[in-house]
Parts: C-alpha cells; sequence; structure tokens
C-alpha cells in the first residue's frame, strides 16, 4: 500500500472521531473495538486453561468478560494489547487483496463464534455484534481488488486508534483513580503499580501497530 493511501485512510479514520459531523458513526466502531477487546480476553483464557463464563457489551461501549483460571498476567494485557494487535494484522494485511481479503474472512469467522458461544446481555452490545458480523463478512465476500485493501486498512486503523484512546484512558484511570481495571488487577498480583502495567501496554500496543504499518508499506 502506498503511503499516501494510508495516511489518507487513517486522517479518515482520525476525522470520524474529532469532527461533530461524523463523531456518530465512531459509536458502532467503538462497539466493534470492545468486542474485539473482549473476545482477546476470552481467547487468552481459553489458551491458558481458563474458563469463559460470557461476554458482555454495554450500551455505553464498554465490557466484560468474567473468566475463571487462566494466567493473570496474559489474561489482564489481553484486551489491550491483543485489540491493538489485531488492528496491527489488519493495517498490514492490507497490503494485498488476497491477504486482505483472508483477515476480513477470519474477523468474521471469530466475531461470528463469539456471538454464538459467548455474546450475551443487552440487546444494542449483541446486535452491534451481529452487525459486524455481516459488514465484515459482506465487505470480504463482495468488495473488489482495491476496494477490500481500503476498507481492511480502515477497520485496522479505526482499530488501532481506538485501542490508543482506550490505553490512554487506562492510563489516567491509573495514574489518578483507585477504580477497578486490568492494570489495579495486575497491581493487586505483583504489587507493581497499576500506571506501570498501563505504560507498558501502551509500549507492546504501539510495536504491534508499528509492526502493522511497516507491513503495509514493504514495496516487496
Amino acid at each position: 500500500m502506498e503511503v499516501g493511501t494510508l495516511v489518507a485512510v487513517s486522517l479518515l479514520a482520525f476525522a470520524i472521531w474529532v469532527l461533530p459531523i461524523t463523531r456518530p458513526l465512531g459509536l458502532p466502531l467503538l462497539f466493534l473495538n470492545t468486542h474485539i477487546h473482549e473476545l482477546c480476553h476470552a481467547i487468552s483464557a481459553l489458551a491458558t486453561s481458563g474458563k469463559v463464563a460470557y461476554i458482555v457489551v454495554y450500551s455505553n461501549g464498554s465490557g466484560v468478560t468474567p473468566v475463571a483460571g487462566g494466567n493473570l498476567p496474559l489474561l489482564a494485557m489481553s484486551g489491550y494489547v491483543g485489540s491493538a494487535l489485531v488492528g496491527g494484522l489488519l493495517i498490514g494485511a492490507s497490503r494485498r487483496s488476497d491477504t486482505a481479503r483472508k483477515a476480513m474472512w477470519v474477523l468474521t469467522t471469530g466475531l461470528a463464534i463469539s456471538m454464538v458461544l459467548f455474546v450475551r446481555g443487552e440487546l444494542l452490545g449483541w446486535f452491534a455484534g451481529i452487525f459486524w458480523v455481516i459488514v465484515c463478512g459482506a465487505a470480504a465476500w463482495k468488495l473488489g481488488t482495491e476496494a477490500i485493501r481500503l476498507f481492511t486498512a480502515f477497520i485496522g486503523v479505526q482499530q488501532c486508534l481506538t485501542s490508543v484512546h482506550a490505553l490512554l484512558v487506562l492510563y489516567r484511570i491509573s495514574a489518578g483513580t483507585e477504580m477497578q481495571s486490568d492494570a489495579q488487577l495486575m497491581q493487586q498480583a505483583t504489587h507493581i503499580p497499576s500506571v506501570v502495567w498501563a505504560i507498558i501496554w501502551m509500549f507492546l500496543s504501539a510495536l504491534c501497530m508499528g509492526w502493522g504499518v511497516r507491513q503495509a508499506l514493504r514495496t516487496r
């Protein structure tokens, strides 16, 4: 993907969040990020012999995934770093139309499976999950060569932007309050301040996003 194209996609994605006239379009994208964030928690729990009770995506854009067992450090970081990694992978996949299409099919399949197995609770969050299964599946099936690359890059950039915003919120919470968060759970388990964990996760997320951009801009 050309640098100018990726910059244009990024500016469009950023504009959705900062321009009042387009800001309502950011709500469905927020639901998508929350869904992926919580799904990453669920996957990390299952991968480390834990059990997932359910996933709830609330109407305010937040979410929760109660789990039992599993590896706490991986569980705590997987939501923020995992969602940034998904964004980076989508951006990287947008380099070619075939990989972009495959990536969108994988995302569609993962969302669909999560809807059947885990997602419960508020109707708005549930309908948002169904909406993105349909949208991503239709994009993978119907979009042309250039369109699927642009769509995949756009979703990847949006995922990264929303992840960065969530991490900044986590940092402010960790630095200034005692509110419960994934970083607070790590502080309770390790006695390392939650703000340190927030900074570490921001660094790891930046690496994931940087890798995705580098892959997208490769010329070979």
